[in-house]
């Protein structure tokens, strides 16, 4: 088992990180993509950067390793997963926070669109939506009241279990 890290906010990190992976001959058989990005800010107030930061890290990210692994999973024979993280904002509109809403509304349907894809190939692709989680992010946008990251994703896998660990195609709300 490896786990990598990168700053996904970086194309070109994304880059180097696909291509030390394939340097070391690693199949991927379980794909986490687990970033997310975001804070409260009125939309016409945020900086373009700050803008383009929270698509690269919520949306381009997941596609462009989503992208590069699943056809090695389709050719093994259908083994593979992909457990993309979104949010419970995925699920509802967001005042002050349109952009990471909107980012984890895309999250869910890429998620939906990729397993009713896949069905059949043995490939699954699944989507963990947690709400509130206390993270570093919160400290630096200022927010407080979350659960701990701990608690979340252990609350999260204890109720959704049969979702994520299958891919099952019912809906799972927050």
């Amino acid at each position: 088992m490896a786990v990598e890290a990168a700053d996904l906010s970086d194309p070109e990190a994304i880059h180097v990180l696909v291509r030390q992976l394939d340097a070391r001959n690693l199949h991927v058989d379980v794909l986490v993509n687990n970033a997310g990005l975001g804070e409260p800010e009125l939309f016409e107030r945020s900086t373009w950067s700050r803008i383009r930061q929270i698509v690269e890290v919520n949306i381009v990210a997941m596609l462009r390793l989503s992208h590069h692994f699943l056809p090695a999973m389709i050719s093994r024979g259908g083994h593979g997963a992909i457990l993309n993280i979104g949010s419970g904002a995925g699920y509802a509109a967001m005042p002050n926070a349109a952009v990471y809403t909107a980012s984890k509304h895309l999250v869910r349907a890429f998620t939906e669109s990729l397993r009713a894809q896949l069905a059949g190939t043995g490939v699954t692709v699944s989507e963990a939506a947690p709400g509130p989680v206390e993270s570093e992010l919160d400290q630096v946008a200022g927010i407080e009241g979350g659960a701990t990251p701990g608690k979340a994703f252990s609350e999260s896998l204890r109720k959704n279990a049969p979702q994520i660990l299958f891919g099952n195609s019912r809906e799972v709300r927050p």
